[in-house]
C-alpha cells in the first residue's frame, strides 16, 4: 500500500490537445520518504518481486482507466501505456494475465500500450520476439521506448510488432543547439514514417524544441514544458476541465537530477539503472496516448 502512481500528460503536436498520460511509480516509504524507482527497482528485479509489483501496477492503472471512462466522456479516447521490466519477459503467464485484466476492466485491448526499451527487446532475442508477437495478437499496442540509445537492428523494425517509437530525451535536450542532435532526430522521425510507425518525443522542456519537433513531423510530445508527473487528484481536476492544458512556457533549468523522477528514465517503474537511457516521464503518439507505469 505504499506505492503511488503519478501521471504525466502527453500532447498531440497537430492538435495541441492532451492525448493521454504516462504513469510512473513512486514508493512512499514510512521512514525514508519518497523512494525513486532507480533505487528500489534493481532490488525488485534481483529478487523477482518485480513480477508481482508489475502486475499490481498494470491492474491498478487499468482499473483507473476504467473508472475514468465511466465518469468522463472525454476520457474515452485515452489509452494506458505500461512499461515492461526486462524481468517480466520471464513471466510465462504474462499474456494470460494481460488478457484477464483487460476483460475484468471491460477494456478493449487497444486501450493498452506496453512500452519496452529497445535494449530489452534485442537482449532477449527470440524469447522477446515470441512474447511480443503473442501480446500484439491480443490487440495490445507495443511501443519501443528510449529509441536511439540501444543497439537494435534497423532490420528488426521490419518484423517486430512495434506500433510506436519513443525518441529518447538525450536527443531532444540539445535539439535547438546541436546540429548533430537535430539531424539524428529528423532522420529518426523520417525512418518511423517510412515504417508507418507513430512517434513520441520525450523530455521536451523548451518551446524551441517543440517547434523543431513539429517541423520534423513528430506526432506527440511530453515533458516539463507542459507538465511534471501529476498525482491522481490533479489528473481528476484535468479531466473535469475537459483535458485542457495551459499554454506551454519554457522552464529553464528543469532538467532532472538523479532520482528526481522527471522525464528521464529515473521515474519509471522498470527503470532498473536509474539512468536517462532507461526512461523518462513521457508517452505516446498520434493515436490515443497513454499511461505508462512500469
Amino acid at each position: 500500500g505504499e506505492f503511488e502512481v503519478v501521471y504525466q500528460p502527453i500532447v498531440g503536436l497537430e492538435s495541441g490537445a492532451l492525448v493521454g498520460f504516462e504513469a510512473l511509480i513512486r514508493w512512499h516509504h514510512p521512514t525514508r520518504g519518497v523512494v525513486m524507482p532507480g533505487e528500489f527497482i534493481p532490488v525488485a528485479e534481483e529478487t523477482n518481486l518485480i513480477i508481482p509489483i508489475g502486475r499490481d501496477v498494470i491492474a491498478r492503472v487499468c482499473a483507473q482507466l476504467r473508472d475514468w471512462r465511466k465518469k468522463y466522456p472525454q476520457a474515452a479516447g485515452l489509452s494506458v501505456s505500461v512499461n515492461l521490466s526486462r524481468k517480466q519477459f520471464e513471466d510465462t503467464d504474462l499474456v494470460a494475465f494481460l488478457k484477464q485484466t483487460l476483460q475484468e476492466n471491460d477494456l478493449p485491448a487497444t486501450a493498452l500500450n506496453l512500452e519496452v526499451t529497445e535494449s530489452t527487446i534485442m537482449g532477449y532475442s527470440q524469447v522477446s520476439d515470441d512474447l511480443l508477437k503473442q501480446i500484439a495478437a491480443l490487440g495490445i499496442h507495443l511501443h519501443m521506448d528510449d529509441f536511439g540509445t540501444g543497439y537494435s537492428s534497423l532490420g528488426a523494425l521490419r518484423y517486430l510488432p512495434v506500433d510506436t517509437l519513443k525518441i529518447d530525451r538525450s536527443f531532444v535536450t540539445d535539439l535547438a543547439r546541436d546540429q548533430a542532435s537535430a539531424d539524428l532526430t529528423r532522420r529518426t522521425l523520417q525512418l518511423a514514417a517510412d515504417f508507418h510507425l507513430h512517434t513520441v518525443a520525450e523530455g521536451v522542456e523548451e518551446v524551441e524544441q517543440l517547434e523543431i519537433l513539429r517541423e520534423f513531423g513528430c506526432e506527440a510530445v511530453q515533458g516539463f514544458l507542459f507538465a511534471r508527473p501529476q498525482p491522481l487528484a490533479d489528473i481528476v481536476s484535468l479531466l473535469n476541465t475537459g483535458l485542457q492544458l495551459p499554454e506551454p512556457t519554457s522552464t529553464p533549468g528543469a532538467t532532472d537530477g538523479p532520482g528526481s523522477g522527471s522525464d528521464t528514465g529515473r521515474g519509471n517503474l522498470n527503470d532498473a539503472a536509474g539512468t536517462e537511457s532507461h526512461r523518462r516521464d513521457s508517452t505516446s503518439a498520434g493515436a490515443p496516448a497513454s499511461v505508462a507505469v512500469l
